[in-house]
């Protein structure tokens, strides 16, 4: 917070509207600023206490969009290995490997301590794409998604080594819903990894979110991010959650409702980082935004669990992260019509980038 204040308005009859001169300065730094007003009563009624908040508002004034790439320099030249399985990239401090027969990523950590997790108990592959989300306003049947034809390639720069991942999914109600998708890690020497992906739009018509999902270690339980919260939020359901850095954990994410389905996202996020108690972990960070959700549940399985109380036999150890470039609005189809226009998925490709980085 920069600076804060409180003004009396003047007298206003219902109907009426007034203008009220506020002593805000947009500093000159670059950054990403807002101004939050809040219009509380100043005496107490029969109907609430001094202080209560009647309205309240968000407002923009400068969208700052910082540097996506700022590695810096570090000892060591990269050591890059390449075979039939894998193409690993290592320096002293973090290792990164990404699957040629699957285009997943295999390992990450940082400092010998591991950010994602793998194994035949996690269904899917690291930060590979993920289309499902089901709730009851937009209900989706599980359906699996086939990656087909990977192709991995490696190039490399003075100062950095480049891995290209491209391959198909086919997915959806039907299993033939095509969606191509691009990705491209550039990883630095100090262990920062640029990822940048491409999502193909053009046969979608089950997916309500288009991004990245990944597993990471169960130890990176305490999160904060720069977006929208505190609370849970979406495409057409942000208003409330304000812009800010707000902290919770990965269990503090769960939402309660009676049909267990997709839950926790937060919008318009700038970074997020997954730290340990020591405060060591990941960060990811864009110039512009993705949205996240963070849980101990897989969607999948939590829209098969028809009771809140059955969450405990689908909770797993690992962190469910979603990294979204899309998300389809929520709509009102449990009542009513679905998403607003604006708030559906139509154009025809979606892209995103953010960086990967150590947290110590």
């Amino acid at each position: 917070m920069i600076k804060s204040g409180t003004t009396s308005l003047p007298e206003v009859q219902p109907g009426d509207s007034c203008f009220i001169e506020l002593p805000c300065e947009v500093p000159s730094e670059e950054g990403l600023y807002h101004l939050n007003v809040s219009l509380r009563l100043k005496e107490a009624t029969n109907w609430a206490e001094a202080g209560h908040e009647v309205a309240t508002e968000q407002l923009w004034l400068r969208d700052g969009q910082p540097t996506l790439m700022a590695a810096t320099k570090a000892s060591g030249a990269l050591k890059v290995e390449e075979n039939a399985q894998q193409i690993s990239v290592k320096n002293e401090g973090f290792t990164f490997a990404v699957s040629k027969q699957s285009g997943a990523v295999t390992e990450l950590s940082y400092n010998g301590k591991p950010i994602i997790v793998t194994g035949d108990k996690i269904p899917f592959g690291n930060l590979t794409f993920n289309g499902f989300r089901s709730i009851s306003n937009d209900r989706r049947n599980n359906f699996k998604s086939d990656i087909q034809s990977p192709k991995v390639t490696l190039q490399q720069e003075e100062d950095a080594a480049i891995i290209h991942v491209t391959y198909n999914v086919k997915s959806g109600r039907d299993g033939q819903t095509n969606i191509p998708v691009e990705t491209t890690y550039t990883i630095y020497n100090d262990g920062s990894i640029g990822v940048k992906s491409n999502f193909g739009n053009e046969s979608n018509k089950d997916f309500s979110r288009l991004g990245l999902i990944a597993a990471l270690d169960p130890r990176l339980g305490n999160v904060e991010w720069l977006g929208r919260g505190p609370h849970e939020n979406y495409p057409d359901r942000k208003t409330s959650a304000f812009m800010g850095v707000w902290n919770s954990t990965v269990n503090g994410m769960t939402e309660e409702y009676e049909k267990p389905q997709s839950m926790g996202e937060r919008c318009d996020v700038k970074w997020v980082t997954f730290t340990d108690d020591k405060g060591e972990g990941v960060r990811f960070r864009t110039g512009g935004k993705f949205h996240f959700s963070a849980l101990h549940y897989m969607d999948e399985e939590l829209w098969q669990t028809k009771y809140l109380h059955e969450l405990s036999k689908i909770h797993r150890p690992e962190i469910i992260l979603h990294l979204d470039a899309a998300m389809r609005g929520l709509g009102n189809q449990s009542c009513g019509p679905g998403p607003l226009e604006k708030y559906e998925l139509r154009e025809k490709n979606y892209s995103y980038g953010f960086v990967i980085e150590p947290v110590k």
